[in-house]
């Protein structure tokens, strides 16, 4: 169902995407371009570098895991680069030319400036309304390469078909981050995704109950758990769908048999990052992973010095070496030891800390 109101919006028509990898190929003719349009205003005359380091001190959601979000929204500071990027875009010819494909670069649902509503209305509603966009103008869709999202019940039948159009809409989206999924919505994400595939997605982040999404992204290479919960699910979806899986974070394994599991359903496994302490008998099964090249270990210790010195993190250091030596992977290997101070189980006000070694 079209939302009322944004055929105009979905009318928009931009000009090719402006990198900053082309700031030297473009850089003199947007200078030039600038100079011409308006001799008199210096700002347009930066160069493309430095707009860019401006821009990235705007607050935005990173790449990365969110510590400490609420499911019913993140807050709206997190829209602050969004709202910049807008009014940047908005102001000539020449900054739209630059900036309206990085407001797009990512398509956000996930926080909110409005006051009234109930926050799942709100966010179903403007998943409806951007998803209607994108289908709608391809030369939009054809910038997004992030979509990080807010899952509710809200009116699932509407809000989850609008969902996947989007995201079938999109040709270059690389990462699809579901930030919060209501537990209870198994079924309806299972209902909502059957039968669709997304091959250009490489990157996915989400919670373990939305494991139904994973399973429509055949060509996802790295699988990020953002809850940290129990891995069978998400392994089941990788074993049966996603076979070039190379890259797994955040996984918890509760046994031996788990690791087995995830071995067998990841042949292509490079790198794995744990976000809890393990257990030396959790990390032997990776001896099977022939490509494996990585291990990230986690500490409770706020101290390199002192998780050095700790009996069982000097157990697992030595099983994973043991491990990566048997992997026949022809390039460097590594174990990285850290310590996440937003880690539940860390202790608050000591600094983030990582402790890289190479064999």
């Amino acid at each position: 169902m079209a939302p009322k109101g944004n055929n105009k919006r979905a009318r928009i028509s931009t000009k090719p995407r402006v990198m900053l990898s082309d700031s030297n190929r473009f850089g003199n003719n947007l200078q030039a371009e600038a100079t011409l349009s308006n001799g008199k205003a210096k700002a347009l005359q930066l160069p493309l570098e430095l707009l860019m380091e401006v821009m990235s001190h705007f607050k935005a959601v990173s790449t990365g895991i969110i510590y400490g979000h609420s499911s019913r929204g993140l807050d709206s500071s997190y829209l602050e680069r969004t709202d910049a990027l807008r009014s940047l875009s908005q102001t000539c010819k020449l900054w739209r030319y630059i900036f309206f494909p990085l407001l797009w670069e990512r398509l956000d649902v996930f926080a909110t400036h409005s006051q009234s509503g109930a926050w799942y209305q709100v966010f179903g509603e403007t998943m409806i309304r951007k998803c209607f966009l994108v289908t709608e103008n391809q030369e939009i869709a054809s910038h997004v390469r992030t979509m990080s999202v807010i899952l509710s019940r809200y009116s699932t039948s509407t809000v989850l078909p609008a969902f996947v159009r989007g995201v079938e809409a999109l040709p270059n989206l690389k990462t699809l981050r579901i930030i919060s999924a209501h537990d209870k919505m198994t079924t309806a994400l299972k209902t909502a995704f059957d039968g669709h595939i997304f091959p250009q997605i490489e990157t996915v982040i989400l919670p373990t109950h939305a494991h139904n999404i994973l399973r429509s992204c055949p060509e996802v290479k790295r699988v990020i758990c953002i809850d940290g919960c129990d891995a069978s699910k998400l392994i089941s979806a990788i074993a049966k769908e996603c076979r070039k899986v190379e890259e797994i974070e955040r996984f918890t394994f509760q046994s031996e048999r788990l690791m087995k599991r995830l071995v067998k359903a990841t042949p292509n496994l490079r790198s794995i990052k744990f976000h809890l302490p393990v257990e030396p008998a959790i990390l032997k099964p990776l001896a099977a992973s022939k490509n494996l090249s990585h291990i990230t270990l986690q500490s409770s210790c706020s101290a390199p010095k002192d998780a050095l010195n700790d009996a069982r993190v000097s157990a697992c250091n030595q099983t994973a070496k043991d491990v990566l030596k048997q992997s026949k992977s022809n390039g460097p290997k590594s174990i990285a030891l850290e310590y996440d101070p937003n880690n539940d189980y860390c202790r608050r006000g000591h600094e983030a800390w990582t402790e890289r070694i190479y064999l």
